[in-house]
């Protein structure tokens, strides 16, 4: 069984490096076993013309060694990779008989030794059959089959009754009118293939988002985690400003009502602080499950050097290399989803020539020759006088009622206006989408500009505050206020620094922005990896099929409907 396996795994694997060649241009490795962990991607280099972004290396697990384990590990992932493997060996099979003749056919045997009941002699007997064939199909319709039948039959007794025979046959039959040329037969065919080089593309780039997700949750640990400092540290600010309020209310400076808010501050603070402690765990735990740890593994984020490391690539005036106009020229380029939008469009005015042809009456030319050997003796392939044959005709078949084919014109007809709507109105969508990730992206920068500006003032109104209370110019209040102004403005902080990023990174990834190595390490491209290779494959694709101009013609030909 285990050969069989690796039959259909190199079958699997030759469909995937042909396409990924025909998709990206290269050949890439395609395994989908779940790998051990191994090194980080620190050692891994990233392609050429990239930039390796986000690469924290302190203490603790860091970004690199996230994706590196989820690019491994992640049950989604993994399972994408295996739907995309099922596709390729669904290729495979339907190529079966078009690229080289398929092979087919049978063997049967039996053999019987018995002595039946009441006779002494026993009787003894054995056949052997096989029926080997090849069958190649050809892109106008065409079907060449040449067939085999061996037959070899003994009752063991001698040579004398050894009888063998064979029959050879070869058969061709061309469609002429109904499902002939055009390619009208290897269209099925051609759809899969095409198809499965859009996933071989999409799944390129759903590694990219799958990585900016994973991204996304690592972040949102690592968000989580801060907060929880900067309530230790507030806890701390309040423990000190309670000490300073007993000495204050003891010596009868201030009332005892400022002491017991600030004991009743600090309590709910810690209350707070458990809670937090609590949320940021089931974070770290739901962090193992998308990269596809036990829930059993102990890991903690790299913090805060990965926070510190982030901090570098902050948000600034320029850090965008690209408008608004040209973002939305990179999504129509480079997003798979245009491409398989436009090629249902092709699809659907493609349907209409299928129908058409429907109404052509099936009329097919048929050729064959066949042989069979003599009765008896030892030579199989003993063809003699009158044992061979051989045929030519044509078949005609068609249907007088064409109630269904009409229909069938019709739905196609309506099929591709819809198809026309349903293009507009996506093209529109991905407009749309990525002028709002555009101006969300603008709105984070100038959100993470006024909480940096809210962090500054709040330190030193914090500062101010409790230099006035030891002079008594400030309550307890006053102190207790600004120590929460100063968490609540750090925690903004990291929110906006963490929402710029990842607002960054899914539209780069969704404009083909983002390299991914085997490491983990993430990289922006200066250029999108477009898909210009399926575009050059498939020129309708590109934008310059018109269906418009088709879909007059249709009603032109209907009668001016």
């Amino acid at each position: 069984m285990q050969k069989y396996l690796h039959w259909a795994d190199e079958d699997a694997y030759e469909t995937m490096r042909t396409n990924d060649r025909n998709a990206l241009g290269e050949d890439t490795e395609f395994d989908v076993a779940y790998a051990p962990l191994g090194a980080t991607g620190s050692t891994i280099d990233l392609p050429s013309g990239t930039v390796k972004l986000y690469d924290a290396t302190p203490a603790g697990i860091s970004f690199d060694d996230v994706i590196y384990i989820a690019l491994r590990n992640s049950r989604d992932y993994q399972t994408r990779k295996e739907g995309l493997f099922r596709k390729a060996l669904a290729l495979a099979a339907a190529r079966r008989g078009w690229d080289a003749p398929a092979i087919g056919g049978s063997v049967d045997g039996n053999a019987e030794i018995a002595k039946p009941l009441g006779q002494e002699s026993t009787v003894s007997a054995g056949a052997v059959a096989a029926e080997p064939s090849l069958s190649q199909r050809f892109v106008h319709g065409g079907v060449l089959t040449l067939g085999v039948a061996l037959d070899v039959a003994t009752d063991f007794l001698g040579s004398d009754s050894l009888t063998l025979g064979s029959m050879i046959d070869a058969n061709f039959t061309q469609p002429l009118l109904r499902g002939a040329w055009n390619h009208i037969a290897f269209e099925g065919v051609y759809r899969q293939q095409r198809d499965f080089e859009f996933a071989v593309f999409d799944f390129h780039r759903y590694r990219q988002t799958f990585t900016v997700s994973i991204f996304r949750k690592y972040l949102d640990v690592l968000k989580r985690r801060d907060q929880l400092e900067n309530e230790k540290a507030n806890i701390k600010g309040l423990e000190q400003t309670r000490n300073l309020t007993k000495v204050l209310a003891d010596g009868g400076q201030v009332s005892r009502i400022q002491f017991d808010q600030t004991q009743q501050r600090l309590l709910n603070a810690r209350i707070s602080l458990a809670s937090q402690q609590q949320t940021y765990r089931n974070s770290v735990d739901a962090l193992k499950i998308s990269i596809g740890l036990p829930i059993r593994t102990n890991i903690e984020p790299a913090y805060p050097g990965a926070l510190r490391a982030l901090e570098k690539y902050k948000p600034k005036t320029g850090d965008v290399p690209f408008d608004e106009a040209k973002a939305i020229d990179y999504a129509l380029a480079a997003r798979p989803d245009v491409l398989t939008e436009r090629a249902t469009l092709r699809d659907a005015e493609r349907n209409m020539e299928l129908a058409e042809d429907d109404f052509l009456p099936q009329l097919d030319f048929e050729a064959g020759i066949g042989a069979t050997s003599g009765p008896g003796g030892n030579d199989m392939f003993r063809y003699g006088p009158g044992r061979t044959s051989r045929y030519a005709r044509l078949v005609l078949d068609y249907d007088i009622d064409q109630t269904d084919n009409r229909n069938a014109y019709r739905n196609a007809l309506l099929d591709l206006l819809s198809a026309q709507r349903d293009y507009d109105q996506f093209l529109d969508q991905v407009r749309l989408e990525v002028r709002q990730n555009y101006r969300k992206l603008e709105q984070s920068r100038q959100t993470y500009a006024l909480q940096t500006a809210a962090v500054e003032i709040a330190k030193r109104n914090r500062a101010l505050s409790a230099l006035q209370q030891k002079e008594g110019q400030a309550s307890a209040r006053d102190v207790l206020d600004a120590e929460e102004n100063l968490r609540d403005a750090l925690n903004g902080q990291t929110r906006a620094l963490v929402e710029y990023t990842i607002t960054r990174l899914d539209l780069f990834a969704s404009l083909g922005l983002v390299q991914v190595n085997d490491g983990g390490a993430i990289g922006e491209r200066k250029t999108p990896s477009q898909s210009d290779r399926l575009q050059k494959r498939y020129p309708y694709t590109s934008g310059a099929f018109n269906p418009d101009a088709d879909k007059t013609k249709v009603l032109d030909n209907e009668g001016g409907e």
